[in-house]
């Protein structure tokens, strides 16, 4: 174990893990990644998985990142799991699912963060981007929640996407979270992830001289009425607040000086950005401090590599495997994934961002084409490549990839492959279907007439 490096020379479980008990959502946000996703069958994480983990006993876990965990049908059971293991809990919701029931198996839970989102304040602004939806019942179970919280060391953070549509309240957004005690409002610049007209129609970009006008007044309500919430002030950009009240900032975080203000972090934030040893690659140690176990029970390192899957081994095993030793080297002597990577962007390291270069509010696949977008019309004027590969499930010993309107079924034993540029027809047994059904069905016919083949776990 001792080629394993990390920041005190050898490398030790993780102080924190993401879990996604599901692939899917109740509502359909405007520039939420949910609402352009295929329709097909989603994995389903087994709770009974959940001993597997046993070894992070203790550790920080965030239950939800990119889905809406209410969803899950076992998510008592889960709660209830990772409370039996002492992890310290951080949950990331919606919040229109909470209920007296879901609201109680909170409170029996070791709960550090309950983190809405919610964008805007005012109803037709809420209702016109989370759609799906209802205004009043949302906000019902968000104060309930934090009412319940009452006295308790639970820390209450809302994200507040910000896009053209909720820019005018964010004055508002801070005032009526202030109100109700919570504790962080982080104002998130909305990112077009597709070259969708609305999501063009509502980015920042060609607005930002005024966008940062509107963020600094909000930063100076925030330190001259001394609320108790902090702010997170999105983007780098100079900021006379920051000049003029030094001691209210730092980074992006504003604070007035009541001494209720607490700056909380987001588990992101505090276990994955920052300096390692051995990262050339600056300000991200993912992959040696944290790991997500999705929906199917593949654990990742860095929200891209599957390293292993708990229905065959144990957390430990997979974090100290030779799969995920071989991603951690590739990371180290070849960090050009790092640069490129959204989430790095966005969802850890955005208190770097520029507020000025337009890469900064698309995704990295649609960089290409930033030149030929027209924020007038919505439209791009060139044509838009496919999407690049990804994983959206597995099946048995197989990883399934959808590029170009095709799903692929690709063995893991192949390792990692580049479908996009590789000659598919030369690696042995990788199979290509037009529906993630026909792919599906044909791995499992595969592993049906295999002679002594292990059984196939069902999706």
């Amino acid at each position: 174990m001792s080629k394993y490096y990390d920041m005190n020379g050898v490398l030790t479980l993780p102080k924190m893990i993401e879990i996604d008990p599901v692939e899917t959502c109740n509502l359909r946000c405007r520039m939420c990644h949910v609402s352009f996703m295929s329709a097909e069958k989603r994995p389903v994480f087994d709770v009974t998985l959940l001993p597997r983990l046993k070894a992070l006993r203790g550790a920080f876990v965030s239950v939800a990142s990119g889905f809406e965990p209410l969803m899950y049908r076992d998510f008592d059971r889960l709660m209830r799991g990772l409370t039996d293991l002492d992890m310290q809990m951080q949950i990331i919701t919606n919040g229109t699912l909470l209920n007296r029931a879901k609201i109680a198996v909170l409170l029996a839970s070791n709960m550090e963060i309950i983190n809405f989102s919610f964008d805007g304040i005012r109803k037709e602004t809420f209702e016109y981007i989370r759609r799906g939806a209802d205004y009043k019942q949302t906000l019902d179970n968000m104060l309930s929640t934090r009412e319940a919280f009452k006295g308790k060391g639970t820390s209450f953070l809302v994200n507040s996407t910000t896009m053209r549509s909720n820019l005018e309240e964010s004055v508002e957004i801070l005032d009526f979270w202030d109100r109700h005690d919570f504790d962080v409002v982080r104002f998130l610049p909305m990112v077009v992830r597709y070259p969708d007209r609305d999501l063009i129609h509502e980015s920042l970009y060609p607005i930002r001289d005024h966008a940062q006008r509107v963020f600094d007044e909000a930063a100076l309500h925030v330190i001259q009425n001394n609320l108790k919430a902090v702010m997170l002030l999105p983007f780098l950009y100079a900021s006379d607040v920051r000049r003029r009240f030094p001691g209210n900032c730092h980074g992006l975080y504003v604070w007035s000086n009541n001494p209720k203000a607490r700056n909380v972090l987001s588990l992101r934030e505090r276990f994955q950005l920052g300096e390692h040893p051995l990262m050339r690659f600056y300000d991200c140690r993912a992959a040696f401090t944290t790991a997500t176990v999705l929906a199917n029970g593949d654990v990742q390192l860095c929200y891209k590599y599957s390293v292993g899957n708990l229905g065959q081994n144990t957390f430990e095993e997979i974090w100290f495997s030779k799969a995920a030793h071989r991603v951690r080297q590739q990371i180290i002597g070849a960090p050009t994934d790092c640069a490129a990577c959204d989430c790095f962007r966005f969802g850890i390291a955005f208190h770097k961002l520029d507020a000025d270069r337009i890469e900064n509010y698309f995704s990295g696949e649609l960089g290409p084409y930033l030149r030929d977008i027209d924020f007038e019309t919505g439209m791009v004027r060139a044509k838009i490549a496919p999407r690049p590969p990804r994983l959206v499930g597995s099946e048995g010993e197989y990883n399934i990839v959808a590029y170009a309107d095709r799903y692929i079924g690709v063995p893991r034993a192949a390792g990692r492959l580049e479908v996009d540029k590789m000659d598919l027809s030369i690696i042995p047994n990788v199979m290509v279907e037009d529906t993630y059904a026909g792919l599906i069905a044909r791995i499992r016919k595969a592993a049906a007439e295999s002679v002594g083949s292990p059984k196939v776990r069902g999706a």
